[in-house]
């Protein structure tokens, strides 16, 4: 594996790549990214030529580079230079080498047909022909390369034709941008001639990257970031054809190890008024995987940062990394911060547009274990109302996103909507691969009045979405757009895996949420305060006492008697003798689900329990409290708080009153000192998450 480097903008070369010279101290112009620039001066490679008494006549040709130049009586085209004499020849082949798309063989770079202009420069003085590379590069010395030569093919054409010259003295250095901002002064190929498209991390002359290399970028020189600041125009700049997932590309952000003492920020700059939009892209060969690698300095900055500036008017984003293709693409990015000038928060007043985008690859053969997109250790700050990450698919090409320990900061955030942290519309409809992990993710700033919903409209069909050690400030767990949760209002109810969260910390007025597990089917979660606890069940510490709760989405026929929530098995070990045993749980029903359910009780299809254990004769036996269709169906039976100290709450900052029950059931020749199991499931649901059910976890065997 190979180390190139980008040094952008760098003092090292005294005008732009593709200017016109003024003098041979023009040069070098641009690297080849085999060196950082340290120690060993950059320099280009140089040869003469002289032409004192030398004639060419048509149909001589002279080589540079391996390029061929043809001559010919007057008129010479791009790939061609006029018949003379000394001087003048000399004058002639200036004027065409400066000129030439003819194509030289000895580019070890990734731009396609490149053009003998955009690798040299020519000048004369009286019948001396001097060319110099533009590039500094050691690969341009004739000792390194047989075809860095000046020579006269065709002899019978030339008279007293000079000896063929060798170049030398060439000494590679760093590629001079990262990427261009602003079309060449002259074209380098025909296929590279915009802005956005010649760079460190696009097409460049020399230095062949290949899979499993480095690219390092510096970030601070002179005491100063590095800026590049994007045009106001629509810009897209895709990436390197190379990285594999066996031998990724590896474009990294430098933390001052390759440039010693220069530890800054690479800044992106991008005006976020203008209705143009901005893409980093991936290119579209299958299978490519590239990692673009930032170092997180704190808690909130990283060394690679995109600032979006002022607010955006008609665009949906002003920023995009990712790859919009539909080949099998995989991307990395860590350590990046979005934010606004100076690392201050964006304050995107627009509710319908995000200043910034992270969109994976949607593939239609992406491995179910694989993600397209992984994001970590970054930082997003942003005031706006509007996501700043989207995710999307389609039908047949499914997506998948991770993220890992990122702050998502929206202190600043005067008022909440929906959709203020991730906008996965259309993430994947109708198959059945798409995911997206969020891992010891942090959403901070949330006003303390917010209960918005963070995470919206998952259309698609059985798309994962899981989090996990994550922390959330002002967001309830769920209940969909409608009512102020994380999942959204379209998900796929007949898939287990739709939403999973563990281990999330949730601060909000309902109470701080230290651990919770839940998904459209299952649900367990509990509070340290603000919430019914019981005297005979604790946590793991043996002391703090607590209850399971469940909130219930209210998505038209989200949950149904025949689509329950079914909460995680509680397991009791039966320590009496062999015999019948009577199961029985309590719990609180907050009296507004009592409302929805036209004033009455629960009915046993609507919350019931379901006990598994070992009979005397050592079979699994199954009992349920739950009616047969050719049952009656009654209310469940009436029960007593307990050791819950009231049965009224304030969730919410509103007061809610609560009915108790008990549900049992009989469960014939239990074995002894075997385990048993309880679920409970509820089948109903209210007009509100904030209607809330709770169990006491210590049921009862006796």
């Amino acid at each position: 594996m190979t180390d190139f480097y980008i040094d952008h903008g760098c003092a090292l070369y005294p005008t732009a790549y593709m200017s016109v010279p003024t003098n041979s101290g023009s040069f070098p112009q641009e690297g080849d990214g085999k060196a950082y620039g340290g120690g060993t001066t950059p320099a280009v490679a140089v040869a003469t030529m002289d032409f004192t008494g030398v004639t060419a006549a048509a149909g001589a040709t002279f080589g540079v580079h391996g390029a061929t130049l043809t001559c010919v009586a007057s008129g010479a085209s791009t790939v061609q230079f006029n018949a003379g004499s000394g001087s003048t020849l000399a004058a002639n082949l200036v004027t065409a080498i400066n000129a030439a798309t003819a194509v030289p063989s000895v580019v070890t770079g990734n731009v396609t047909s490149p053009y003998l202009k955009g690798l040299v420069w020519a000048s004369a003085s009286g019948a001396v022909l001097t060319v110099y590379s533009r590039i500094a590069s050691s690969d341009l010395n004739q000792a390194t390369n047989a075809s860095c030569t000046l020579i006269c093919g065709a002899t019978g054409n030339w008279t007293s034709p000079p000896a063929t010259t060798n170049f030398s003295g060439g000494v590679s250095g760093p590629w001079a941008s990262f990427f261009n901002v602003a079309a060449l002064t002259a074209g380098i190929s025909s296929g590279v001639s915009a802005a956005g498209t010649y760079g460190g991390v696009v097409a460049t002359m020399m230095g062949a990257v290949v899979d499993g290399d480095k690219i390092h970028v510096r970030t601070k020189r002179s005491g100063s970031n590095i800026t590049i600041a994007w045009p106001a125009s629509s810009l897209t700049v895709t990436t390197r054809n190379k990285g594999t997932l066996a031998a990724p590309l590896f474009i990294i952000f430098d933390n001052g190890l390759k440039w010693s003492g220069d530890a800054g920020v690479f800044v992106m700059t991008a005006d976020a008024s203008a209705s143009a939009n901005r893409y980093f892209t991936m290119p579209g060969t299958n299978g490519l995987k590239q990692v673009w690698y930032g170092t997180k300095l704190t808690g909130t900055t990283c060394n690679w940062r995109i600032e979006a500036q002022n607010v955006p008017q008609t665009s949906n984003y002003n920023m995009r990394v990712g790859a919009i293709n539909a080949a099998a693409n995989f991307l990395d990015i860590e350590g990046l911060e979005v934010s606004g000038a100076s690392g201050a928060y964006m304050n995107n007043t627009n509710s319908a547009y995000a200043y910034f985008t992270l969109q994976p690859p949607q593939t239609s053969s992406m491995p179910r274990d694989a993600m397209a997109l992984a994001v970590r250790n970054c930082v997003v700050k942003q005031k706006g109302r509007r996501s700043v990450i989207s995710s999307s698919g389609s039908s047949s090409a499914p997506t998948g996103v991770q993220y890992e320990n990122c702050l998502f900061d929206h202190t600043g955030l005067s008022s909440a909507a929906d959709e203020a942290i991730v906008n996965s519309s259309g993430y994947n409809a109708g198959v059945g691969d798409g995911k997206i992990f969020l891992f010891g993710c942090t959403f901070a700033g949330f006003p303390a009045a917010a209960n918005l919903s963070g995470f919206n409209a998952f259309s698609g069909k059985r798309t994962q979405f899981r989090l996990q050690d994550c922390t959330f400030d002002n967001i309830k767990i769920s209940g969909g757009t409608a009512n102020g949760g994380l999942v959204g209002a379209s998900e796929d109810v007949t898939n287990p895996n739709v939403d999973q969260l563990s281990s999330i910390t949730v601060s909000s007025s309902i109470g701080i949420r230290p651990f919770a597990f839940e998904n459209r089917r299952r649900s367990f979660s509990w509070f340290d305060s603000a919430a019914p606890t019981t005297t005979g069940s604790t946590l793991p510490d043996g002391t703090t006492t607590f209850s399971i709760r469940t909130a219930v989405t209210t998505e038209t026929n989200n949950v149904t008697p025949w689509n329950p929530v079914k909460f995680p098995r509680m397991a009791k070990h039966n320590s009496l003798a062999d015999g019948t045993r009577t199961a029985t749980l309590r719990l609180l029903v907050d009296n507004n689900i009592k409302t929805a359910l036209g004033s009455r009780d629960p009915y046993k299809s609507e919350m019931w329990i379901e006990v598994s254990y070992i009979g005397t004769d050592g079979a699994l036996k199954f009992v349920t409290t739950r009616p047969l269709p050719t049952d009656s169906d009654t209310a469940i039976s009436g029960g007593t708080s307990g050791d819950w100290s009231a049965v009224s709450y304030d969730v919410n900052g509103v007061t809610h009153n609560y009915t108790a029950y008990e549900i049992s059931v009989s469960c014939p020749d239990v074995e002894t000192l075997t385990e048993a199991g309880l679920v409970f499931c509820q089948g109903c649901q209210s007009s509100s998450v904030d209607n809330l059910v709770f169990l006491d976890p210590e049921w009862s065997l006796t």
